[in-house]
């Protein structure tokens, strides 16, 4: 947001815990100044960018995780896509795997997300929601679930297999320094169907709210609320932060 990344020690601590789960050990580069300089040549130090940064293990045995000494790690930068006020979503007619061994991980293998919006769009909806094995809510193709039943914020714990997403963390911290009262749990679709108001969360877009397959969004109260919350705390977060000089 205006040049700054915004909550980039949280985005970098994710990244640091999925590349121990495969062993890997890298030695960062200078990223502050790496991003800087990106967000400058792009000409994106005004309103909302996207920077992505991602980790390839280059050359090597096909059973052999470890990483190749070709390994390649690279950053780019490019404007943020406009947040829209609604989402509307239908079920995804594939189950996320929760016991997969990349549950959990942020990773390239990002076919099956693509495979099913692909879906929701051809029958003219903008997300999809996935269910589990276990026929448990899960989260949408690109971004967390929240669910607000008689004022409760309610999300799919990580045992759902969803992705500990870096939103869904401040939200729930949002929720906590609020009084708001906010539940990880186990959901299934009937709690969906039931819910008062939806949301779904997302870096780029924050908490924007969901109408289902029926038609329905419910513009709430916590919703609305969550959404002010979560805009001045990036507000606050750009303004105070900076691009850290060494990761």
């Amino acid at each position: 947001l205006n040049g700054v990344p915004v909550f980039i020690e949280r985005h970098l601590a994710r990244l640091l815990k999925s590349m121990a789960r495969l062993d890997w050990e890298i030695k960062l580069p200078n990223l502050g100044v790496i991003a800087a300089e990106l967000i400058e040549r792009n000409q994106l130090d005004s309103g909302r960018a996207k920077i992505r940064l991602a980790i390839s293990a280059g050359s090597g045995l096909l059973n052999d995780l470890s990483l190749g000494t070709d390994h390649l790690l690279w950053m780019t930068a490019f404007s943020a896509p406009d947040v829209p006020s609604c989402l509307s979503v239908c079920m995804a007619p594939w189950p996320r795997n929760e016991r997969s061994p990349l549950a959990g991980l942020k990773c390239a293998s990002y076919a099956e997300n693509l495979i099913a919006l692909d879906h929701a769009r051809q029958k003219v909806f903008a997300e999809t929601i996935f269910l589990n094995t276990q026929g448990h809510l899960c989260e949408a193709a690109m971004g967390n679930l929240f669910l607000v039943k008689n004022g409760i914020l309610q999300t799919p714990s990580l045992v759902s297999g969803c992705l500990p997403g870096v939103t869904r963390e401040v939200i729930l911290e949002l929720a906590s320094r609020h009084g708001i009262a906010c539940e990880e749990r186990v959901l299934h679709l009937d709690d969906f169907h039931a819910a008062d108001e939806i949301f779904i969360t997302s870096a780029t877009r924050g908490p924007v709210k969901v109408r289902n397959e029926a038609g329905n969004a419910n513009a709430g109260e916590y919703t609305a609320k969550v959404r002010r919350l979560w805009d001045e705390e990036i507000r606050l977060e750009s303004q105070a932060g900076s691009l850290p000089t060494r990761i």
